[in-house]
Order: C-alpha cells, then structure tokens, then sequence
C-alpha cells in the first residue's frame, strides 16, 4: 500500500509540475510504461500458474519449485510497480531540478567546514592512495548491483515481507530526497570546488560530474524533451546513494550476507564524498532520510498487523 501511495504522490506531483514546466513528454513514454506494466502483468500470471501447478508437489523438489514459483510472483509484482515509478520518479526528479531557486552548495560546503570537514583535503587525501580509490570506485557503482541482488536474494528465500519492505523503504527514500532536492537544491561538490583534474586523477568522479549538463539546461528553463533512456540522476543533496547502503544493510539484517553488507556499503557511503562529489552535510542528509523511511515502513507494518489483530478479535 505504502508503495502505491508514493507512486500515485510521484505521479500527482508530476502532473502538477509539468503543467509549469517547459520539459515535455517523448512520445514514447506512456506507451513504454504501458508495455512494461503488460510485461510485468504476463510474468506475475505465468508465476502464479506455476504456483498452481506445483502447490501439490511434495518432497525436496516440490519445495523447490514453490520457492521458485512465490518469489517470481513477487517480482512479477515489483516489475509492474517498476515500469510505472521508473519514468513518474525520473520525471519527478527532472521536473524538482527544474527551477531556478538558488543552489546551496556554499551554505552546505560552510556546514562543513563548521564541523571541520575540509572537502578538498579529504579529496586529495584519498587520491593520494591509487588502491584506495580503486574500492572506492567499485563500491560506489556496486549500488546498482545491490539493489537487485538484494529484492533477488528476499525473492529466492520466500521472503515475501522482506522484499516488499526493501522495495518500500527505497522508494519512499527517493521521493523525499527528490522532494528535498526541488526545496534545497545543489550542484554538488565538484561544482563548487572546481578542483584541479590531478586532485581526483584516481575517480572517475562520474556521479559528481555527469548530471551538470543535464541539471544546468534544466535550471535555464529551456524547454526539454524527458526521454526514460536518458535518465541521469540529478540529486545532490541529500545523497541517495548514502540511503540506499543503510536501507540495503537494513533489508539484509538476520542473514549471512549482513556482514558483507556492511563492509560495502561502509565503503559505498565514504566514496559518495570522492566518487559521487557530496558534500558531507549531503551524506548526514541521506541517512537522516534512511532512518525516516525505516521508521515510516515499521510503523505502516505494525499500524497493518494491529488492524489486522483487531478484525480478527
């Protein structure tokens, strides 16, 4: 439920904004969602036609078939839920960045140095160490990994609640930050710094980087054509990559692969400052938002099991 609110928000709040807006739909984009949710839809009904087939199967191979067949049907789930929040987020997102509010880069990068984090020296200190940033580099695109292999690894273990649990924690992390993002926006670091090629020779600095073209034609109000392929994510502050390693961790609690999970994403969370180009205050904000999403999901699920109880009575 909580997942289909957050879409149907991203969706109002995209309907509002686009009729003040000069970013416009390709043409292709609401058939593409049309034909993923149809895929989604098709997948969902050959899992629950598997189910039916296999739901009187006994022994090691029949409880193997059933855990295939449960975790396919909540993927096929997700994936019509996915095909609708892919382009009603990234239009969300290009739609908060659109605006001409002036950035905050220089009120965070103060906030810093208040609590004595020195941004370029940390930079330079880190590019200082080539196999450092060598993990970093790899921790900080790991984050595209994870995600499935995390909704995957629920899927497998029929661990149906787990994998809704991650799916809406996320998403709702990433309205608010895309909500945050259109109130206090930032360029990011690298804007603001402007360092010298040399002092990250090590990073790609892509995440830092890449937006900028994007995020500056949109901030002249030009008009501009959304197209889903061309997503790139515009948030600086706060920093959803720092969201999604504590919500990954979070999702992976009482399981094996808690520890390795950890050590991750420790690492994902600390190349977001090099690799990815946050501000510090950027990274607090993104667990801030983390811990929200966490408390508001519990809270849904206990609110539901005490209504639930109180039918049942």
């Amino acid at each position: 439920m909580v997942i289909l609110i957050t879409i149907g928000l991203a969706l109002l709040s995209d309907a509002v904004l686009l009729q003040r807006s000069a970013i416009y739909l390709a043409s292709g984009t609401a058939p593409a969602a049309v034909q993923g949710v149809a895929f989604g839809a098709v997948f969902l009904g050959l899992s629950k036609l598997l189910y039916q087939a296999v739901r009187r199967a006994t022994g090691a191979i029949g409880d193997a078939l059933m855990r295939v067949s449960e975790g396919l049907q909540s993927v096929g789930t997700f994936l019509m839920l996915l095909f609708i929040l892919q382009p009603a987020s990234g239009l969300y997102m290009f739609l908060a960045a659109a605006n001409q509010h002036p950035l905050m880069d220089g009120t965070m990068a103060a906030m810093d140095r208040s609590i004595g984090f020195n941004w370029p020296a940390v930079v330079e200190a880190a590019n200082s160490w080539p196999l450092l940033a060598s993990i970093l580099v790899a921790s900080y695109a790991s984050v595209l990994y994870q995600v499935p292999l995390v909704l995957v690894f629920h899927a497998s273990m029929r661990a149906q609640a787990r994998f809704f649990e991650f799916a809406a924690t996320w998403i709702v992390a990433l309205f608010m930050t895309t909500t945050i993002s259109m109130l206090i926006p930032t360029a990011g670091a690298y804007s603001y710094y402007q360092p010298q090629a040399s002092s990250y020779s090590h990073f790609t600095a892509f995440g830092g980087l890449a937006h900028l073209e994007t995020l500056h034609q949109l901030r002249s109000l030009v008009p501009y054509e959304f197209t889903v392929g061309k997503l790139v994510g515009l948030i600086s502050f706060p920093s959803f990559h720092t969201s999604l390693g504590i919500l990954i961790v979070f999702a992976l609690r009482r399981t094996f692969l808690f520890w390795p999970a950890v050590v991750v994403n420790a690492a994902m969370i600390a190349a977001t400052i090099p690799e990815g180009g946050h501000h510090f205050m950027d990274v607090i904000a993104g667990a801030v938002v983390a811990v929200i999403s966490i408390g508001l999901i519990r809270w849904v699920g206990k609110e539901a099991d005490t209504l639930r109880e109180l039918k049942s009575a």
